[in-house]
């Protein structure tokens, strides 16, 4: 009697089976659909570019800033190559403001000087004038501190002592440092061009 009290129709039974099963599928099917939801395209049109889409970008952006920072650094290696140079640039154009100082060894000390920066700023253009003009400074020194009786005989020893070929030789180194400072503005305004 206990047993037939516990038992449930057959028929009951299966409805009860059918509509668990149809219960567990919709939930199954609810939890599926909701951990495959994806926005679709149609409904992302506001959304902006999909991430891929981003990475491309921020990919071709580097590669583009790379290129752009490497040829800023070789400008800026232009641009520390140029230092010294154009340091000693600046300092001959100072020198040559200056008159030739009177007392023989200060006046040995400036051409040195201006020898020295010189090769410094251009060994090839201005190291010959620069060695030129020391060869023929004793010569004019030796004139210049001369003790002459007239100004003709002055004039006359200017000539027959060689003198002469150190102006020359000043006047020479002269363009030549205003040829090569020119030249090197002229490479910076063309390294300028080249940054924008």
């Amino acid at each position: 009697m206990r047993r037939e009290m516990f038992q449930m129709p057959l028929r009951v039974r299966q409805r009860m089976l059918v509509t668990t099963l149809v219960a567990l599928m919709a939930l199954g099917a609810g939890g599926a659909a909701a951990q495959s939801v994806s926005p679709s395209p149609a409904a992302g049109a506001d959304a902006g570019p999909t991430l891929d889409q981003q990475l491309a970008a921020a990919r071709t952006e580097i590669t583009a800033l790379t290129v752009e920072r490497d040829r800023l650094q070789d400008l800026l290696s232009a641009f520390d190559t140029l230092y010294d140079p154009m340091e000693a640039d600046r300092q001959l154009l100072v020198e040559l403001r200056k008159p030739i100082p009177d007392v023989r060894d200060s006046a040995e000390a400036y051409l040195e000087r201006l020898r020295r920066l010189s090769v410094v700023s251009d060994p090839a253009r201005l190291g010959q004038p620069s060695s030129r003009l020391l060869e023929t400074a004793p010569i004019f020194l030796d004139w210049r501190d001369g003790t002459y009786t007239s100004q003709g005989e002055r004039d006359a020893a200017f000539v027959a002592s060689g003198a002469s070929g150190f102006s020359t030789d000043f006047d020479d180194l002269q363009k030549a440092i205003l040829l090569t400072v020119a030249n090197r503005l002229d490479a910076l305004l063309t390294l300028r061009d080249r940054i924008r």
